[in-house]
């Protein structure tokens, strides 16, 4: 069977996250090779024809037992461009707002642990996430998440703000590896609280992005959806509300006649 688009960009990403993998666990290469072996992925991986982010899974959670910090490190080493074609039109992106959208559209490629969600709340953006049926809310799905789009700010307009102004909050106690997250987030952190979630000034979603160009975004955008079909999609209703705003070309606040027609809901059920 003839592998579709979406499934070589996946393996292009697995190879991506495998590679890090490799390079963060450095001299301790028996614990690679095991990681590896759970994961029915063969030792000289390069030359596996396609891999998964389910194999990836397997992969991590061995070794996130032999280094725990391992997972959170990774995703901050990963780089836009890692993510293959869809690296390449969030990059070429005229502002960060549309970086983001790209990004969220095609969330579905880069983890299939969790959806995760942005939203403007006043002054600022709010990230968070759900984990997916079989996954529940943890410290890894949590740093793949953070990790992420720390990276995203940090390689688009890291030189245009401080990302110090984000906010970082976890649903859980301060891990043994805490200073990892020290380390990785410059910004205020704070372990045991009632959600997780990120937070990042909303004035920032209109920075422009050094070499975005609006006609190469759209290009992008357009090979995106060529080649790895439409963007995925929401289809309960909260899921649709919560990416309304993030998704819709103004982020002026909707009245609930427009968040209704916007929608194709009724406004009762809205």
């Amino acid at each position: 069977m003839t592998p579709s688009s979406r499934d070589i960009e996946e393996n292009h990403i697995t190879r991506a996250f495998l590679r890090q993998l490799e390079w963060h666990l450095g001299q301790d290469r028996a614990l690679f090779l095991r990681a590896l072996d759970s994961a029915g992925i063969e030792a000289d991986f390069p030359s596996q024809k396609l891999l998964s982010l389910r194999q990836y899974d397997r992969a991590i959670e061995t070794a996130s037992r032999g280094d725990p910090s391992i997972n959170l490190r990774i995703h901050h080493g990963l780089s836009i461009h890692d993510l293959g074609l869809i690296g390449y039109a969030i990059a070429g992106s005229d502002n960060l707002f549309q970086a983001l959208t790209t990004m969220n559209q095609y969330h579905d490629l880069t983890s299939d642990r969790y959806q995760q969600y942005l939203e403007q709340d006043g002054s600022e953006c709010r990230l968070f996430l759900n984990p997916l049926p079989g996954w529940r809310e943890q410290p890894a799905l949590v740093e793949d998440c953070f990790g992420g789009l720390w990276r995203v700010l940090e390689e688009l307009v890291g030189e245009q703000v401080e990302l110090a102004r984000i906010r970082m909050s976890f649903a859980y106690a301060e891990p043994i590896y805490g200073q990892v997250y020290r380390d990785t987030f410059a910004c205020s952190l704070q372990f045991e609280d009632e959600r997780s979630e990120l937070r990042f000034p909303a004035e920032w979603l209109d920075l422009p992005l050094f070499g975005g160009l609006r006609s190469i975004s759209h290009n992008s955008q357009l090979l995106c959806e060529a080649m790895l079909g439409p963007p995925s999609s929401d289809s309960s209703t909260a899921q649709r509300v919560k990416r309304l705003l993030l998704e819709r070309p103004s982020r002026r606040l909707l009245s609930l006649d427009e968040a209704a027609r916007a929608l194709n809901f009724s406004l009762s059920l809205i």
